[in-house]
């Protein structure tokens, strides 16, 4: 009988290490995110396969005027997959993380860049020329780039972040989709239980 025992345990053994790690436990991606209200989506899309996200600005930071720093840059170079807001709300600093970085897979037409605002409804685009913009003072061409303080609106942000995800990390694409899937739902719910 002992015999037996030793057998299957050796057996059970060796069984355990022929099988592949499982790599769901390990957290592994590194998101950088030009905000901190952008950050917060990653987190909840991406899960337990979060190492870590970044925010390049601060809360009490206006990220219309920030200024590229050499640390925003290396952050950048660092991650997996980079979320900025787009509508140009970053447009006076974030060229130039992007172009110094070295890490082409994050800059734009690379597998781990996202712009959130893909697909996002415009509101509040101004009705003039180009070129009496600026005597309008902080205007932005493209419409209000604060969407993600509209609830609703940052479902499509977060479905752009899952789509990074996919990306860059497809093996869990089942994951990064449940995820959404939750987000979206508590959105709605909360969104619909407010009015």
């Amino acid at each position: 009988m002992r015999n037996i025992q030793q057998k299957l345990a050796t057996a059970l053994a060796f069984l355990l290490l022929a099988l592949p790690p499982l790599a769901a436990a390990e957290a592994a991606l590194r998101v950088v995110a030009t905000t901190t209200d952008l950050a917060s989506l990653p987190e909840e899309i991406g899960g337990e396969r979060i190492a870590e996200v970044h925010s390049l600005s601060r809360p009490l930071e206006d990220p219309h005027y920030l200024n590229a720093t050499p640390g925003m840059v290396v952050r950048t170079s660092r991650a997996d997959l980079f979320v900025m807001n787009g509508m140009d709300l970053e447009i006076g600093w974030i060229p130039a993380v992007l172009r110094q970085t070295r890490n082409h897979a994050v800059r734009p037409g690379g597998s781990g860049f996202v712009d959130a605002s893909s697909g996002v409804r415009a509101i509040q685009v101004p009705d003039v020329s180009p070129g009496d913009l600026r005597a309008l003072g902080d205007v932005h061409p493209q419409g209000n780039p604060h969407f993600t303080l509209e609830p609703v609106q940052s479902i499509t942000a977060a479905r752009n972040i899952a789509e990074g995800f996919r990306r860059v990390d497809p093996e869990f694409d089942e994951v990064y989709q449940y995820n959404l899937k939750r987000y979206e739902e508590r959105v709605r719910d909360v969104s619909i239980g407010g009015e």
